[in-house]
This record gives C-alpha cells, sequence and structure tokens, in this order.
C-alpha cells in the first residue's frame, strides 16, 4: 500500500467557458457529491474564497480509514471570454472567421488533419454551418430575381433573408454554441501568438499564483486542466519552470490535462513560445504528467500528446489515460449527452455515476497519489472499496 496524502494542493485551469470563478465552484460542489456518492466516500466542501489573491475552497475528504484535505485553487479566464462574446453578433462573426482563415494560414487546418480528423472537423464546423445559415438568407433574400419576379418584393424578400439568419443563428447557437466557438478560435490564436495583452496579463497573474501554491505545505501538488485551460497551464507551468525551477525541486508534483484542446494552439506555427514550455515540461525529472483523452470527445486529440504530435521522438510524451464515458455515466444520462458534443467535453470535470479507473474528484481529494492513476485500467480500478475503505 502506497503512503496516503494527507494534504494535497491542486491548481486547476478551467476549461473554455463563460463561467467565473463562483459558478465552476458551484458545479464542483454538486459535481462531487456525485462522484464522493459513486465511491463511496464523505467529501465537504468548504466556502469559496480568496486564497493569496486567487479564488479557491477546501475540500476535506473522508472514508473508514483515511483523511485527507485538499486546498483547491481556480484559474479561470471568463473575463477573457466575456470580452469575445460581448461583441455585436456581426462583429463576433467577422472576427471568428478571421480567426479561422488565421489558423489556417498558421498551417493550423493541415496540421488538424494530420494530427486528429475529428479536431479538423470540430474546427470547421461552425464556419460551415453559418455559411449554409448565409447561403439559405441570401437565396430568401434574393427570390424576386430567382423567381423573375418585380424588384419591389425585394422590400418584402430582404427583411425575411435577414430574419431568417437571425432566427436559424440563434436556434444553431443554443444547440452548437456557434457564438461560443467563434470566440474560441480568437482566444487560441491568442494563446499562440501572444499578441492579447489582456491574455498574457492574465497569464502571468496565473504564473504568480502558482509560485504561491507550490510555496505552501502539501504532501502532493496537482496542476489539473480542462479543454483550453490545458494550454494555459503548459504556458504558466514552463514560465515558472523557466524562473524558477526549484520551486518543483523536492516536491510530488503531477499534471493532469483533461480533454486537452493544447495542441490547438501549440500546433500553430507562432506558438514557439508555448511548444518551447511544453518541451521544458516534458524534460523535468520533477514532474508526472497525466493526459486524460476519451474517443467520444471531439474537442480532444484523441491517441495524441504533446510528443508525439510534435515529432519529439527522443522525449518520452505524458502517460495517456483513455476513459469511455459511456462507462462512468448510467445508460440514461449518457444517451442524453452523447450528441452533444460540448456537454461531452464537460464530462471530464463532471461526476461520475458508476465506478470507473479514472475521476477527476477522486484523483484530487482521495489518498491516492495521482501519479498511480497511470496504473488503473477498467479491470484495475482504484482502491477505494464501496463504503469508502481505503484498499491495498
Amino acid at each position: 500500500m502506497s503512503i496516503p496524502i494527507k494534504a494535497r494542493r491542486l491548481v486547476h485551469f478551467t476549461g473554455f467557458e463563460p463561467l467565473d470563478a463562483e459558478a465552476h465552484y458551484r458545479r464542483f460542489d454538486r459535481a462531487i457529491k456525485t462522484s464522493s456518492a459513486t465511491f463511496g466516500y464523505q467529501a465537504k466542501v468548504g466556502a469559496l474564497h480568496l486564497d493569496d489573491n486567487t479564488p479557491g475552497f477546501k475540500v476535506e475528504s473522508s472514508g473508514p480509514n483515511w483523511v485527507t484535505t485538499t486546498q483547491f485553487n481556480l484559474l479561470e479566464h471568463s473575463p477573457i471570454i466575456a470580452n469575445k462574446l460581448g461583441l455585436p453578433l456581426l462583429r463576433n462573426m467577422v472576427a471568428g472567421y478571421r480567426a479561422a482563415a488565421m489558423v489556417i494560414i498558421y498551417g493550423g487546418l493541415w496540421a488538424y488533419l494530420k494530427t486528429s480528423w475529428r479536431f479538423a472537423l470540430f474546427f470547421v464546423f461552425p464556419f460551415l454551418l453559418v455559411a449554409a445559415l448565409l447561403s439559405v438568407a441570401m437565396v430568401l433574400a434574393a427570390s424576386p430575381f430567382l423567381l423573375n419576379a418585380s424588384r419591389w418584393w425585394l422590400c418584402a424578400s430582404l427583411p425575411l433573408g435577414i430574419l431568417a439568419f437571425y432566427w436559424l443563428f440563434n436556434k444553431c447557437d443554443r444547440k452548437f454554441h456557434i457564438n461560443l466557438l467563434f470566440a474560441n478560435w480568437q482566444i487560441g490564436n491568442d494563446v499562440a501568438t501572444g499578441q492579447n495583452p489582456d491574455l498574457q496579463n492574465l497569464l502571468d497573474s496565473f504564473a504568480r499564483s502558482l509560485m504561491s501554491a507550490l510555496k505552501q505545505p502539501a504532501d502532493e501538488y496537482v496542476l489539473s486542466s480542462h479543454s483550453m485551460g490545458g494550454a494555459m497551464l503548459v504556458h504558466t507551468v514552463g514560465t515558472v519552470l523557466e524562473s524558477n525551477p526549484a520551486l518543483f525541486q523536492g516536491k510530488r508534483v503531477v499534471i493532469c490535462t483533461m480533454g486537452g484542446a493544447g495542441l490547438q494552439c501549440s500546433l500553430l506555427r507562432p506558438a514557439k513560445k508555448l511548444r518551447h514550455h511544453a518541451l521544458l515540461m516534458l524534460q523535468s525529472p520533477d514532474l508526472v504528467w497525466l493526459d486524460v483523452q476519451c474517443m467520444t470527445d471531439v474537442v480532444n486529440f484523441y491517441t495524441k500528446n504533446y510528443a508525439g504530435a510534435h515529432g519529439l521522438e527522443n522525449v518520452a510524451g505524458p502517460s495517456v489515460i483513455f476513459i469511455r464515458f459511456k462507462n462512468m455515466l448510467t445508460r440514461e444520462k449518457y444517451k442524453k449527452i452523447k450528441l452533444d458534443f460540448l456537454r461531452v467535453h464537460r464530462q471530464f470535470v463532471l461526476g461520475s455515476e458508476k465506478r470507473s479507473h479514472f475521476d477527476f474528484f477522486l484523483l484530487g481529494t482521495s489518498p491516492i497519489p495521482a501519479a498511480e492513476f497511470a496504473n488503473f485500467t477498467p479491470s484495475k480500478i482504484p482502491p477505494i472499496s464501496e463504503d469508502g475503505k481505503r484498499m491495498a
């Protein structure tokens, strides 16, 4: 039996969602109730507070023969997202298509096709969908010409075409989050190029928060991320490795990237700094890197990692943990969400309804050392009994 973790610091880089720290905290509180009930242990979530100017909260979890305290810190980028989503619709569309054009110019589309064709489809989907909606609206607007009718009918067809586009767009946006995806590609380019001063200031503050967390005593330090947060984690950890590598020495530090879209940014040609930071992480003897992937999540680069995708043949990549959401959820829940690709993508940081070999909340709040999750499989799940007892 490995030495149990009694005190843990967990710094979490949130995913690309328009949620502030309070909203992430509320969702965490709901989700851990589901997971802790599934794995049979107790988890008490403390109040959200500022921990050295960083939003945080404490979780006290326990089973019959263990107690673990985890201090969570949330590094979220909702202000950056809000700035993009605050644009009027037409401006956001233009900015989104411009971002897509830059991804192609930067070599992103070709790199996505070579690395993960499903992610390439995720990239082109919103832009093709909106192009189709615009085509429908333009046909309606130009119908008097197409039908050889009087041009006076343009007084009706033009407003009809505009109204049809807005109606169709809003309907698709509610289902597929088109505006959010447009903002995603704008910020993805900003991460790669480093040309957004607000984002750079935020990443600098993340580095300060991480350094502060690493200075606090703990048995283990887990640096986790979801989605776009993976790219921000790499930037932040790489920055600290460059400026103060001694902070990691002599500590048990585990990286856990979930549903990572970090390659979305690092595969773009201007992302030289991001790739350098990833290489520093991969070469660091003080870090253990776990990368959690799911085949049914089109937003992550399934079966690929930073080392393999960038052709680093002599560098060991992260330990990849493959999961299946249908093995973590009830049949009814999985059937309900499986066609909603962004909802599926969020499942990495939501509660498990069935016991399986990976669960974010078990990794973050149980006595099991995080690095051990690399060894668990569907037939070898974490050693927590149904009544929450830690087993050998």
